[in-house]
């Protein structure tokens, strides 16, 4: 169909795209989709309304030139700037300049940043009209109808509705109206999935007011912007968008879906027994298995929209949910779906991002979101127990009520063995280091009987874990006490080991918090932001800031925590700042600017540090598909935590994913200008440059940007994004300039107390008995007993080396305990080595008992720690081999 004459003055001049299958990425067209575009002539003036897909410009503008001409539109109008319908702007508007647009002033806004050129626009109003002589244009505003630009234009003596996307569809149709469909079934199907789609999610009360307004006009046909015109007139559409708009009477009863896709049928396991238990709390629950289903999607969809709560599980596959279950995450809207309350949950095998993945869509959708549910293979008796008590727990937040199920008492909290972490029992994935709950323990909850009403001023300065475990110990008790906490940083206390952890997450700060903002104001504790502490004045009990603000306390913790060391390379800053894309991690905004690079198409990274924290840094980005390199200065990965046996399996492991380890590298310089810079380094870097080419950039730059790293022995390693992992170094200098003790950190006894009177001290600027642990747990352990102390308990901080773990690259490391490192004692070792599939476990013993274990590649952190712990024997450390 080239063009069609629709009345006396209005011409049909869109494009067919009958083949199309997907549209915006997420739509399945079935019937191929039309870009619709229409000709009005007046006596006095020619409008088109709507163009068309970018792609379809010369199509387009054929029709137009055939009609009337392209340079004799007097008016184009824009109903709406998505650029289906308006990506062939730009080329219009370079064969006639001088036409003048008409849209919202939302669309004309979007509008210039589609044609990326000056427009000559027109706004449009509410109830205006244009006159083309003989035929008056009357614009209606409806924001937020899908888009916040759109409106519907009316022909008044024509009596026809240029609707854009409303009452369209996707449905290719040679004969353009639809009075000449035969298919109607399938006509009707692909108008109700694109409303479901499309105009669904701003139905109440966008598309309801619409509707209504619509009922009223006298309309002989409307002309929508995709799909067929419908010129049998407006009843049969709108009877069908009546009943679609009908929402069915609310039940007094709570519904739960629960959709789910499973491998081996462990998930499908508990999706029964959470229904069960979401049953039993008194809620209806329908489930649906889509493993081979795909004919259940649109079902799966219809039935979450309808319900109170659901459930996604999945099992992970490669590190990720399965696509059936990110098919009905990503098609979820916020608009129509927030406010529900949302699960995940499944079983994994080695690595569990599955859930976890789910868990963040669904907190990017506004949900009510519980914590996931997963299981490592099989479910246990004892899983699925667990699984029945999380579905009752599911079902009890559907109707707002306390769980009667959860035993009275004292809190239980359970401590993760890999990072040392310790939480609320009903929590099964540790918030700090991601593990399942298989590597937790019970412990006893550390909050002792004392209590105080003194009325006092507790002042924290810092906002870390140490900080915030002061100021949760200080209020639990004392009711009396001004707890205020002064922290530099823009967010409140957040899980800060997450953060090489999640690199390519786009989390927020609220994701991340350790607690939400609620939480501070139901414990009267003020944490004022971005507030950095300059002095402290012992003698007057007073802090100033930079700023001038001064604060008084009666007892103060000082827990500003510590810097990530950089080491001094040369090269690395210029004109005072450091080079564009040289990051370490220690925050938020730090985690974002990487995020940032890799959006903005870093290629090459570098990663200076073998440790944790750098592998886990090296892992994020090669899942990002960046080509990565970490350099070590050490001869081999973690020789202070690990053996020669564990570093070399380690580094295999690692350099099996196509991640290049370099160790014993000796850093010589960062390479910025690299004409600049080979005067200053000579041949080393000359021959590297211009004999290997090791370049594929252009070699000038601007002396700002890191361009690579280059090394004694005259390698170098291109990069454009790089990361700097060498440790940290305690926050101590105004504890120095206060006259307060120091050696590599600030200063503590057993007590918290440092060298001045009512001052404590926790966290990683805290050293105890001459080590600076700078460990999470720790913090959290020394945040606390501080905490306590300075309300006037007597608690002992208790110094334990905390395991060093790793989960990355598709394996995982745990060490824990004394590895040899003991010169002054002899040690007897059992290993067990198994090559090709890259399983390596070490135990030490001394004196007879297990001292200390490594394992690469395995999963027995519960078992070992409690081994080590009890100083297990040969003979009883053999059974945990196996």
């Amino acid at each position: 169909m080239q063009t069609l004459k629709l009345t006396d003055r209005v011409y049909w001049c869109g494009v067919l795209d009958p083949d199309l299958r997907t549209f915006d990425i997420i739509m399945h067209t079935e019937f191929g989709t039309t870009y619709n575009s229409y000709l009005i002539k007046g006596d006095n003036a020619t409008a088109l309304i709507d163009a068309s897909k970018a792609c379809f410009s010369d199509e387009w503008l054929d029709k137009v030139n055939k009609l009337i001409g392209v340079t004799k539109i007097d008016y184009l109008i824009v109903n709406h700037t998505e650029p289906d319908h308006s990506g062939a702007v730009e080329k219009f508007c370079e064969l006639n300049p001088d036409v003048k647009i008409i849209a919202t002033t939302a669309a004309i806004g979007f509008l210039g940043q589609i044609a990326n050129r000056p427009l000559n626009t027109l706004p449009a109003k509410e109830g205006q009209t244009l006159d083309l002589g003989g035929v008056t244009l009357k614009f209606m505003i409806f924001p937020n109808l899908h888009w916040p630009d759109t409106m519907f234009t009316y022909a008044v003596e024509e009596k026809l509705l240029f609707s854009c996307d409303c009452f369209g569809s996707h449905y290719s149709f040679g004969e353009v109206l639809v009075s000449r469909v035969t298919d109607c079934e399938g006509y009707k199907r692909a108008t109700k999935y694109y409303f479901d789609n499309i105009l669904g999610p701003f139905k109440r009360p966008y598309l309801a007011n619409a509707v209504k307004k619509v009922k009223d006009m006298d309309i002989a046909m409307i002309c929508p912007g995709h799909g067929p015109v419908l010129d049998e007139g407006k009843d049969g559409i709108l009877a069908w968008y009546d009943e679609w708009m009908e929402e069915a009477p609310k039940s007094d009863k709570k519904k739960a879906v629960i959709t789910y896709v499973t491998a081996y049928g462990y998930t499908r396991q508990l999706a029964e027994k959470i229904g069960a238990g979401i049953k039993d709390a008194g809620a209806d629950v329908e489930s649906l298995d889509l493993t081979g289903h795909p004919e259940l999607m649109d079902a799966a969809s219809t039935a979450i929209a309808e319900s109170d709560g659901f459930l996604l599980g999945t099992p992970t596959i490669v590190g990720e949910a399965l696509k059936p279950i990110w098919d009905i995450a990503t098609s979820m809207f916020a608009a129509t779906h927030k406010g529900k309350i949302a699960a995940a949950f499944g079983s994994y095998g080695w690595t569990g991002e599955g859930v976890p993945n789910i868990t963040e869509r669904l907190k990017q959708l506004r949900l009510k979101v519980r914590d996931g549910f997963r299981v490592r293979f099989k479910p246990t008796e004892n899983d699925l127990l667990d699984a029945y008590d999380y579905g009752y727990d599911f079902g009890c937040a559907l109707y707002n009520k306390e769980n009667d199920r959860k035993a009275k008492g004292p809190r239980k909290l359970v401590k993760c063995l890999v990072c040392g972490d310790m939480f609320d029992a009903s929590i099964t994935v540790c918030p700090v280091c991601g593990a399942d709950k298989s590597n937790f323990i019970e412990v006893e909850d550390n909050i002792a009987g004392f209590s105080s009403d003194k009325e006092q001023i507790i002042t924290i300065i810092g906002g870390g874990e140490a900080a915030f475990a002061a100021a949760k110990a200080a209020r639990a008790r004392s009711k009396n006490a001004r707890i205020i906490m002064l922290s530099r940083e823009k967010y409140l206390p957040y899980f800060r080991p997450m953060l090489t952890k999640t690199l390519l997450a786009s989390f927020t700060a609220d994701q991340l918090g350790i607690e939400p903002e609620q939480w501070y104001k139901d414990n009267d504790i003020i944490p004022l932001l971005e507030k950095t502490v300059k002095a402290i004045n012992t003698q007057e009990k007073t802090i100033e800031l930079d700023d001038g603000a001064r604060f008084s306390y009666d007892k103060l913790i000082y827990a500003l925590g510590a810097e990530n060391f950089i080491p001094p390379i040369a090269g690395l800053y210029k004109d005072g700042a450091i080079l564009d894309s040289v990051i370490s991690i220690r925050t938020i905004d730090d985690a974002e600017k990487v995020r940032y690079a890799i959006e903005n198409g870093a290629k090459k990274a570098v990663v200076i540090g073998g440790g944790v924290l750098g592998l886990e840094a090296a892992w994020q980005l090669k899942k990002a598909k960046l080509d990565v390199t970490v350099l070590e200065a050490m001869p081999r990965l973690m020789p202070k935590q690990l053996d020669e046996g564990a570093s070399a399996i380690l580094k295999k492991v690692i350099e099996s994913k196509e991640v290049k380890i370099v160790t014993g590298a000796k850093i010589l310089a960062a390479i910025s200008d690299i004409l600049a810079d080979a005067k200053e380094y000579g041949a080393k870097l000359v021959n590297s440059i211009f004999n290997t080419k090791v370049f594929e950039t252009d070699k000038s730059s601007d002396g700002k940007k890191i361009l690579g790293v280059l090394l004694e022995d005259g390698k170098i390693f291109p990069c454009d994004l790089l990361i700097i992992s060498t440790g940290v170094r305690a926050s101590t200098a105004i504890a120095k300039e206060a006259g307060i003790a120091c050696g590599r950190g600030v200063t503590v006894d057993e007590f918290m107390k440092t060298s001045a009177p009512d001052v404590f001290a926790a966290g990683d600027c805290a050293e105890f008995n001459g080590v600076n642990y700078a460990l999470w747990s720790q913090a959290a352990s020394q945040g606390e007993v501080a905490g306590a102390n300075a309300v006037g308990d007597e608690l002992k901080y208790e110094a334990t080396g905390g395991p060093v773990s790793f989960s990355g690259f598709d394996t995982s490391l745990f060490a824990v305990g004394d590895n040899g490192f003991d010169e002054k004692k002899s040690y007897r070792t059992l290993e067990s080595r198994d090559s090709a599939r890259e399983i390596y476990e070490k135990y030490y013993f001394a004196g007879g008992h297990l001292v200390g274990a490594i394992t690469v590649g395995v999963d027995k952190v519960v078992p070992i720690t409690k081994a080590v712990q009890s100083g297990a024997s040969i003979a009883e450390t053999a059974a945990i081999i196996g």
